[in-house]
């Protein structure tokens, strides 16, 4: 958990600030619209891009970003490769990038969906970055961690990745695990978290507040899961790293 900036300036910072403007407001306008029917997994979380996944007639299709983007940048950093690669020991595959925004609802009273403690099913050890676009408090659905949940962790063989139920009883986990093993991750707009998810994690149990935030996710390219959701324009950048290639143009 660090500052944006500590990996990255502060003009990228700013135009990365100014890029999801449109996408907030236009979520605004969408979480009014549904705040009174029965919520569903895609009226908890918005997503910029999976919204744009369907063409005029319809048809899905994968959003196509261009380099230029901020968040292909982000994404595709030597900062941010160089500590992803280094945990994986590998040159990874980014696989999705995204903006969310988390619709506050201040009469639910249990976690549905991904507000429950749950591993990721991407890789075995898959990565994760959230870098919070607004700050995040208790009431705004903060992401949540149990440390030394991964597999090989001092909790990783409870309901193992792969193995166990995804989503355990949350009563049965908690009583298996340390009190100070449980971390809540609050913090101002510009706070990153780069994480295993293939830990127990969960997020996004907003009251009063939105959570505004982009994420990554990072893989192994031998992962169960390696499907790309986005593609980049131009297809086949020149001048980009090793790692960068690996990251955004690997088969």
């Amino acid at each position: 958990m660090l500052r944006f900036t500590d990996l990255f300036d502060e003009q990228l910072w700013a135009e990365a600030l100014n890029d999801v403007v449109p996408f907030t407001d236009a979520a605004k306008a969408v979480a009014a619209e549904t705040a009174e029917a029965a919520p569903s997994k895609g009226d908890l979380i918005l997503s910029r891009f999976d919204l744009m996944k369907k063409d005029a007639q319809g048809k899905k299709r994968k959003v196509s970003l261009p380099l230029s983007s901020p968040w292909i940048r982000i994404g595709s950093s030597e900062a941010l490769l160089d500590i992803v690669n280094a945990y994986r020991r590998l040159l990874t595959r980014l696989i999705y990038v995204d903006n969310w925004y988390t619709v506050p609802n201040p009469a639910a009273e249990e976690r549905v969906f991904s507000q429950r403690w749950h591993r990721d099913p991407e890789d075995q050890h898959c990565v994760k970055v959230f870098l919070y676009l607004a700050d995040v408090d208790v009431d705004a659905g903060p992401f949540e961690y149990i440390l030394s949940s991964s597999s090989g962790g001092r909790y990783g063989h409870l309901w193992p990745w792969g193995e166990g139920k995804r989503y355990p009883p949350p009563a049965s986990l908690e009583k298996r695990v340390a009190v100070e093993d449980i971390v809540t991750l609050t913090g101002p707009s510009g706070t990153l978290i780069i994480c295993d998810t293939s830990g127990f994690h969960r997020g996004g149990f907003a009251k009063t507040r939105p959570r505004v935030l982009a994420t990554w996710t990072y893989v192994a390219q031998d992962a169960r899961r390696t499907r790309r959701w986005f593609t980049l324009t131009p297809t086949d950048p020149p001048g980009l790293s090793t790692q960068a290639r690996a990251a955004l143009l690997s088969p």
